[in-house]
């Protein structure tokens, strides 16, 4: 659903990044805060439980002091975090996010023009 960003050429310098928080609410303010759209709430709850169940993992560093900790929780496309996310934006989003505000979010006006800092050597 989302656009891709344009990647850092090869061998590009590290340089100052946008923060995951400007990343996603880059855009956001633009957003008539009235603007509403259905979501049936089997959805609605699936989306939650799964943002509680990552907070629950993330909020404590023990539970993922090793990088294999992370692996392991991460899983695949068809088992684990990587598979809920994967639902959610494939899946649920593409079938509640009406045509007309898909074309809004995938706008450039959506996508902020620098790479997360994940991106970069």
């Amino acid at each position: 659903m989302q656009k891709q960003q344009n990647f850092p050429k090869e061998g590009k310098m590290k340089k100052i990044t946008p923060t995951i928080n400007e990343i996603v609410e880059y855009g956001l303010d633009t957003i008539d805060p009235d603007k509403t759209i259905n979501v049936n709430l089997k959805d609605l709850l699936y989306i939650y439980k799964s943002i509680e169940e990552f907070n629950r993992f993330f909020h404590q560093p023990m539970h993922y002091e090793k990088v294999e900790d992370i692996k392991i929780y991460m899983g695949d496309k068809n088992e684990g975090a990587f598979s809920i996310i994967g639902n959610i934006y494939y899946k649920i989003f593409d079938r509640i996010i009406p045509e007309s505000i898909k074309e809004i979010v995938e706008s450039d006006d959506f996508q902020h023009p620098d790479c997360p800092f994940y991106y970069y050597d």
